[in-house]
């Protein structure tokens, strides 16, 4: 039942990356141009549906998305607005510069190679097999910036999600001791 990617999964998950993970697929499922998406305004509204949406490519996806909120079963009703509104948004975004290995350089990423030949911090050249590269990223809201979407302080925001990220880390810790129990059965 559970093999050993299933099981390295679970040991390498943490709390945020299944809040953020959610909130991604939530989205990608629910938009406008997604077949999962017309069938979840047609629910939400009390039209029928046809069963002839299943198969439609989207079916591992949902999959996932029910593991991922199984994890998330435990938080109440304001942890989980808050943690939407925290990890489903963007509030604008940041340049960065890193460091990356020529071999993971891929066309189209939306990174520029800045440095071909970066050196450390003591001067000395890295190597062939790095390069200096700039790029964007989102940035997600601050609790500030949450708690004034939801007309909660930073103090709550900050405690709703300590509480979520708890409850989810509990929930993986949980799940991952069944899995190596059920896989010494196996």
């Amino acid at each position: 039942m559970h093999d050993h990617d299933d099981l390295e999964r679970l040991r390498n998950l943490k709390p945020h990356h299944v809040l953020r993970a959610i909130c991604v697929i939530e989205s990608r499922l629910t938009a406008a141009g997604s077949t999962s998406g017309i069938v979840a305004e047609r629910m939400k509204l009390g039209m029928a549906t046809r069963s002839g949406y299943e198969g439609d490519g989207a079916d591992r996806t949902r999959r996932e998305l029910t593991w991922l909120l199984g994890l998330t079963r435990d938080l109440t009703e304001q942890e989980q607005r808050v943690c939407r509104t925290h990890y489903g948004s963007t509030a604008g975004s940041v340049q960065y510069e890193e460091l990356r290995r020529t071999g993971d350089l891929a066309e189209g990423d939306g990174e520029d190679v800045i440095d071909v030949r970066p050196v450390d911090p003591a001067g000395q050249p890295l190597g062939g097999e790095w390069v200096k590269v700039r790029g964007v990223r989102s940035r997600y809201p601050s609790w500030e910036e949450t708690g004034r979407a939801l007309g909660l302080s930073t103090r709550q925001v900050q405690r709703h999600l300590e509480a979520a990220r708890a409850k989810v880390q509990t929930a993986i810790a949980w799940r991952l001791m069944m899995a190596e129990q059920e896989s010494r059965y196996e």
